[in-house]
C-alpha cells in the first residue's frame, strides 16, 4: 500500500494565516509550483490532533500553485507524510512502479537523483483528496500530483524521516486517539 485515507475532519485552521518563512520550493510542469512554509505559530499544534503518538520530525504548510503538475519523484528526507488537505483543489496524487532501465535525475538544489520521466514509469494507484481529508502517504514510492484546475492545493504536512509508512500507519490505527 502506498497511501491510506485516515479520515475527513475540519481542523478549523486558516493555513493562509499560518504560513511563515518559506522553506523549499520545487518547480513542477506546466506552471505547477510546490512550496513549503514554516508555521507562524507552532503552538497551534497543541490544539489539533497529532494522529500518531510517534512525533513527526517536521510540520510544514505545503502549497501547490497553478494548474499543472509536480512530476514523478521520491521525496527528499521523509519516508512518510500525513497530509491534511485544507484546500484540495481536486488535485490527484498518483503512484508509479519504476520500469526496468529507468534513469532518475537530480532536482535543482538537491544532490540525489529522485526525479523520473513519465515514460519510465507505470501508474498503479491514485487518489483525489477532498477538502479536510487526511491521508498518510509512503513518499519512498514514486508519486506525482496533477492539478487540472487553476488555484492552489493547500495542506498541513506532518513528516517522518526515521519511521516507515507501515510503522506510522500501525501506530495511527492502534492508537486510541479520537479524531472527531
Amino acid at each position: 500500500m502506498s497511501y491510506t485515507k485516515i479520515c475527513n475532519i475540519n481542523l478549523g485552521l486558516d493555513l493562509e494565516q499560518l504560513k511563515a518563512k518559506p522553506e523549499k520550493q520545487y518547480e513542477g510542469l506546466n506552471n505547477g509550483m510546490l512550496r513549503y512554509y514554516q508555521l507562524s505559530d507552532m503552538s497551534i499544534l497543541n490544539n489539533i490532533p497529532m494522529f500518531s503518538t510517534i512525533r513527526p520530525d517536521r510540520v510544514l504548510i505545503a502549497e501547490i500553485d497553478g494548474s499543472g503538475s509536480i512530476g514523478p519523484h521520491i521525496d527528499h528526507g521523509p519516508s512518510c507524510v500525513l497530509n491534511y488537505y485544507a484546500r484540495s483543489n481536486h488535485a490527484m496524487t498518483m503512484f508509479y512502479r519504476i520500469k526496468e532501465n529507468a534513469k532518475p535525475f537530480i532536482a535543482e538544489g538537491e544532490d540525489v537523483a529522485k526525479l523520473y520521466n513519465y515514460e519510465d514509469l507505470e501508474m498503479y494507484d491514485c487518489f483525489t483528496a477532498s477538502d479536510n481529508d487526511i491521508y498518510l502517504l509512503d513518499v519512498t514510492k514514486v508519486h506525482a500530483v496533477s492539478s487540472p484546475r487553476p488555484g492552489s492545493r493547500l495542506f498541513l504536512s506532518y513528516s517522518w524521516d526515521k519511521h516507515s509508512y507501515e510503522e506510522v500507519l500501525n501506530n495511527i490505527l492502534n492508537s486510541n486517539i479520537n479524531w472527531n
